[in-house]
């Protein structure tokens, strides 16, 4: 798998590896804006910085961080991360970020969640995916509910939930 220039096609959205190209002002925005970035553990964020940490993801090997993007005008519009990826173990984390507010409840994220994780399961021999959200990030976890995700634990306000591959292609 070549993670530098992966790209995984959708209907209306495509995921592809960012480079440092992308760590523009509008994305430098989303980590800044306390609307967008409520739920994420940065809260304030430069283009360097940006650079640095796409830069970082690409060159971990147990990372797969990838933008999302409109098909009919390729506006970076979020990231989908998988990290850590424990190949021994077979499992993953996900985490998501729609960045672009107009972009907010038309579902981009379940579709993105869809296209990797088909991608995952089918390519990176994993057999379940973690994902946490505070319980208050009700968007976050209607998501992972949508696309088969099951409670698994729960520590302090956060929900940790699970998917395994066959529940993934069995539902």
């Amino acid at each position: 798998m070549d993670k530098k220039n992966l790209k995984i096609e959708g209907q209306r959205i495509y995921l592809r590896s960012l480079s440092i190209e992308d760590a523009t002002e509008e994305y430098c925005s989303w980590i800044n804006n306390p609307d967008i970035n409520f739920f994420l553990e940065t809260k304030k964020t430069s283009i360097d910085d940006l650079k640095e940490y796409i830069k970082d993801q690409n060159n971990n090997p147990n990372c797969i961080f990838l933008g999302i993007f409109l098909n009919n005008n390729d506006q970076h519009i979020g990231n989908l991360k998988l990290e850590p990826i424990n190949f021994n173990e077979k499992n993953a984390i996900i985490g998501l970020l729609i960045g672009d507010k107009n972009s907010w409840g038309k579902g981009y994220g379940t579709e993105a969640y869809e296209i990797l994780l088909k991608y995952v399961f089918e390519n990176l021999e994993l057999e379940e995916i973690l994902s946490g959200a505070y319980e208050d990030n009700k968007a976050a976890l209607k998501v992972a509910y949508k696309i088969g995700f099951k409670n698994y634990d729960k520590i302090n306000n956060k929900i940790i939930v699970k998917l395994k591959k066959e529940d993934f292609f069995n539902r």
